[in-house]
């Protein structure tokens, strides 16, 4: 954050330390609804995923896939050498 909210402050608009509290606060605030909105999602997608075993297979055999192709790919970038 020291080097991604300066560049937002300007010092011809007033004070520099207002500026960066008013910046910070924003991006607490927004952070925190960001985050708040994340965990709700989460939480309905669990309570989801505690009634359908069905569903939390599929999601396992889908990561299991994912993670097998991820090994094909860097085996095939290793023959490659």
């Amino acid at each position: 954050m020291v080097a991604f909210i300066p560049q937002f402050v300007d010092a011809s608009r007033g004070a520099v330390g207002a500026q960066l509290l008013v910046l910070g606060a924003i991006f607490s605030v927004a952070t925190f609804l960001i985050f708040a909105a994340l965990g709700a999602f989460a939480a309905q997608l669990v309570r989801g995923l505690a009634r359908s075993p069905r569903a939390v297979a599929g999601l396992n055999i889908g990561a299991g896939l994912v993670f097998i192709g991820a090994g094909l790919s860097i085996l095939a970038l290793e023959n490659r050498k």
